[in-house]
């Protein structure tokens, strides 16, 4: 029988436009199929579970990597689903390995960069684990989180994909997705009076004191009870900021309150984003603002899409607070996307 030599032009799981094709060595050329997922180095040492997309016997123009092993025995995507990844692609204008890492779960998307645990609800016996798998549980109490590379290393082998994707299937381990908190909350300080003067006659007797030997601690004091709404229907928290202010001091005399015992001083998580009803009311938009207002009013009246363009900190953001508080008070929705990374 003649030697046949296959090739697989596969998905990997990264932001790449093309697919890349690698030898299936003579003994997978019976597995390999479409919708498998196979191992494959890309780059000099980085080994990443691939989706087979297509087999074929066309030798790439460059010098083809071998697969390193398959992970599958029958395909675990379909060719239905391979097409509709295809046009998601084309139709979001992103790659087929950004749409694979959407849309596959995370135990079938293994990558040198994979974190495995162990799963503690898994209610097998150890014993009923071969060698390689138990070998990993063993370093997994040890060490709690393994990568790729740390198992190749406790098994003294470079192809450790088959045993780690038993243990998932298996349910022994699980995932761990290893995620970084870019975004930083922002935090304030806030001012509220210590449960101890909050009877008014522990207040008064303060008043009293302060009126004849720290004027300006009263000052601060009468401002807080006039920011907090202390008498209205609807008590506020204050801002050291704001309290400040208001009362015209510094940090120095609202300190000594706090040493007192009288106010006392909140780091509290603040948004971001303050776009209160009342401050879209106040709102005014320039000329220029207007005018876009009023041609995006117009180009809604007769089309269903619109472009509003403009440079950073052209003023975008007023019109679509505009536009949006517009479509609430009319009873509808609005999503609102923020792409850029500093507004969100």
């Amino acid at each position: 029988m003649p030697r046949v030599d296959y090739f697989a032009d596969v998905i990997l799981p990264l932001a790449l436009p093309n697919l890349y094709t690698y030898r299936v060595p003579q003994a997978l050329n019976e597995e390999v199929k479409p919708g498998m997922r196979v191992v494959v180095q890309f780059g000099k040492s980085k080994l990443y579970a691939a989706i087979v997309r297509k087999v074929h016997e066309s030798a790439p123009a460059y010098t083809a990597k071998y697969i390193e092993s398959v992970l599958d025995p029958q395909p675990v995507v379909t060719e239905k689903q391979l097409e509709f990844w295809e046009w998601m692609a084309a139709y979001y204008l992103c790659t087929r390995g950004e749409v694979m890492l959407a849309a596959l779960p995370s135990g079938l998307r293994l990558t040198s960069e994979t974190r495995i645990v162990l799963n503690e609800n898994w209610s097998g016996e150890r014993g009923d684990l071969d060698d390689e798998a138990f070998s990993i549980c063993e370093a997994l109490d040890v060490r709690q989180v393994l990568s790729i590379e740390d198992v190749s290393e406790i098994l003294g082998k470079k192809s450790v994909y088959p045993p780690i994707r038993k243990l998932l299937d298996l349910g022994t381990v699980r995932v761990y997705e290893e995620l970084q908190h870019r975004y930083m909350p922002k935090f304030e300080s806030f001012v509220k009076l210590a449960d101890t003067f909050d009877d008014e006659e522990k207040l008064k007797e303060v008043f009293d004191k302060l009126e004849k030997k720290a004027f300006r601690q009263l000052e601060i004091l009468m401002s807080f009870i006039r920011l907090s709404d202390r008498y209205g229907d609807r008590k506020k928290i204050v801002r050291k900021t704001d309290l400040l202010a208001a009362s015209n001091t510094v940090s120095g005399v609202l300190n000594a309150l706090v040493d007192k015992g009288i106010f006392e001083i909140e780091e509290l998580e603040v948004s971001r984003l303050n776009f209160s009803a009342q401050s879209i009311r106040d709102l005014v938009l320039s000329p220029h603002q207007d005018k876009a207002l009023e041609e995006i009013r117009n180009g809604f009246s007769s089309k269903e899409v619109c472009l509003l363009y403009g440079v950073t900190s052209s003023g975008k953001t007023e019109v679509y607070i505009r536009l949006i508080a517009e479509q609430l008070a009319a009873g509808k929705q609005v999503l609102y996307l923020l792409p850029e990374i500093a507004l969100t």
